[in-house]
C-alpha cells in the first residue's frame, strides 16, 4: 500500500505525537494539566522509549527471509534520556536493532545543536556486515572519534536545505506553545465519557476523525502568524486526509499518570490494502524524573 513512502504523513504523525505529549476533577482537565506541566517545564530530565508493540505482515510473511527480518524489526527499539535547563539541553539516544546498538548524543545551547560522531563507527560496521563497500578506514574513524558536528553547518552543506525552509528555534518554540493551547482547548470539548480513569492514570483513545481535527488545529496555528508559514507544508490537512483514506483503522491511545506525569502512547495502524502489511502497533513512553543541576554542560 506504499505506507513507507508516505514520508510527509509520517512526519506529520510524529510531530503531532510529540506536540500532544508536550501539551475528583474532570479527567479531561487532569490530562490537560499533566501534558501542559511537562511541555512548559523550563528545566527537567527523564527517559523515553519507542518500540514496535506488534507487527503483522501480509502474504509476504510466508517467506522465511522476510519472517526473519520481521522478527528483527519487532525487537528493534529506540531508548534514551534527556536533561535540559533554560540555557542548554542534552539528549542521549540508543538505537537497538539486529543485535547491534547505535548511540546518538545531541547537545544544544539555544543557538545551535551538536551531534556526537560516536554513531559513525557502528553505522559503518552495520553497512559492512551487509556487504556494503564503505570508503572509510579505521584510521579515519579514530580521527573523528569523540568529536561533535554542528547541525547548522551540516544544514548549510546539504543541498536540500536552504535558507528559505529553515525554521528558527524561537519560532518553533512559539509555534509549539500556540499549537498546544489549541490542542488543550480541543481536549476540553471532547466527550468526558471517552476518558477513562484507572487509579492515577487517565486514558483517551483518539480515532481517525479526532486525529484529523488535531492536524487541522496545527494548520490553523500555522495560518495564524506570518512567521509560521513553513508549518503549512508540514501540516497539510489535504495530505493528511489523503493518507488517512488508506487506513482501515488508525488510533492513538494516550495515557497520562497525573502524579508522575509519565506518558504512554500507542499508535495502532490497520491499512485497507493488507497485501504487505496487516497491522502495526507502535508504543512510546516518556518518563520524567527529578531535574539535576548542571544540565547541558557538555
Amino acid at each position: 500500500m506504499g505506507i513507507i513512502k508516505k514520508k510527509s504523513f509520517w512526519l506529520m504523525l510524529g510531530l503531532v505525537l510529540l506536540l500532544l505529549s508536550a501539551c475528583g476533577k474532570d479527567p479531561r482537565e487532569d490530562m490537560i494539566q499533566s501534558l501542559a506541566k511537562v511541555s512548559n517545564m523550563k528545566q527537567g530530565a527523564g527517559t523515553f522509549e519507542m518500540k514496535i508493540k506488534d507487527l503483522k505482515l501480509g502474504d509476504t510473511s510466508q517467506n522465511s527471509s522476510v519472517a526473519m527480518v520481521t522478527s528483527q524489526i519487532k525487537n528493534a527499539r529506540i531508548s534514551g534520556d534527556y536533561i535540559k535547563n533554560n540555557k542548554a539541553a542534552e539528549v542521549n539516544i540508543k538505537l537497538q536493532a539486529a543485535g547491534l546498538e547505535i548511540p546518538f548524543t545531541l547537545v544544544g545551547n539555544g543557538k545551535d545543536t551538536y551531534i556526537s560522531t560516536d554513531f559513525v563507527q557502528p553505522v559503518v560496521k552495520i553497512a559492512s556486515s551487509f556487504g556494503q563497500n564503505v570508503p572509510v578506514n579505521e584510521a579515519q574513524l579514530e580521527k573523528i572519534k569523540g568529536k561533535y558536528l554542528s547541525l547548522q553547518e551540516v544544514n548549510k552543506l546539504s543541498q536540500t536545505e536552504t535558507k528559505n525552509n529553515q525554521i528558527d528555534p524561537k519560532t518553533a518554540e512559539a509555534f509549539a506553545k500556540d499549537y498546544q493551547k489549541e490542542v488543550r482547548d480541543y481536549l476540553k470539548k471532547l466527550d468526558k465519557k471517552s476518558f477513562t480513569v484507572d487509579g492515577d492514570v487517565i486514558t483517551h483513545t483518539f480515532d481517525k476523525k479526532e486525529m484529523l481535527e488535531v492536524v487541522k488545529l496545527a494548520q490553523k496555528t500555522a495560518e495564524s502568524k506570518k512567521e509560521y508559514a513553513e508549518y503549512k507544508k508540514l501540516f497539510s490537512e489535504k495530505d493528511f486526509q489523503k493518507a488517512l483514506d488508506t487506513f482501515q483503522k488508525l488510533t492513538l491511545k494516550l495515557s497520562v499518570n497525573k502524579k508522575t506525569d509519565k506518558t504512554d502512547m500507542i499508535y495502532t495502524i490497520v491499512p485497507k490494502d493488507q497485501q504487505s502489511l496487516k497491522s502495526l502497533a507502535l508504543e512510546m513512553t516518556v518518563t520524567p524524573s527529578k531535574y539535576k543541576k548542571g544540565a547541558g554542560n557538555a
